[in-house]
């Protein structure tokens, strides 16, 4: 269909995403403003998770009073989506050993809002929130959680394991 507008469940999520994403504005406010103490003492550390965590709240309040139904539901999973995505490249840049979860974690919000967003432009006749894939099998979600286990297990109990 080129040429054709995306529909405004596609839209809606674009933008959902993008807001979702916007978590990563809070360690570049630390980066660019870190010379200033309250910046520092805010952002930094616990205090600058539960940044975070406020941020996505404050969106997802936002996405609530824009959005009503069926959009909402579309908005708040782009979000999600979004956000685990800014999550996964702020841990993916950090100083930790976790750096390969946070691409798994890029990797895998990626994967799941672009299947709606393709489905939005070639295929809108067939759009649906199970577009976004996210619920698509038991065996799919179980095979999610055993690899979240095992790389959270093989981290903490066998840390020198997975650089051999």
């Amino acid at each position: 269909m080129a040429g054709s507008k995306l529909v405004l469940e596609g839209r809606v999520s674009l933008k959902s995403f993008a807001l979702g994403l916007s978590v990563l504005l809070i360690p570049l406010i630390r980066t660019w403003f870190g010379h200033l103490d309250w910046v520092f003492d805010y952002l930094t550390e616990t205090s600058g998770k539960i940044a975070i965590c406020v941020h996505i709240a404050a969106i997802n309040g936002l996405l609530l009073l824009v959005y009503r139904g069926p959009l909402y539901k579309v908005a708040v999973r782009a979000c999600f989506l979004g956000a685990t995505f800014g999550c996964g490249l702020i841990i993916s840049f950090s100083e930790t050993t976790w750096t390969h979860f946070g691409w798994y974690m890029c990797s895998l919000s990626f994967f799941h809002y672009s299947e709606f967003l393709v489905t939005a432009v070639i295929n809108p006749g067939s759009l649906s929130l199970d577009s976004f894939l996210l619920n698509h099998s038991a065996e799919y979600t179980a095979a999610a959680a055993a690899s979240w286990l095992e790389f959270s297990l093989e981290k903490l109990a066998l840390p020198g394991c997975g650089s051999v």
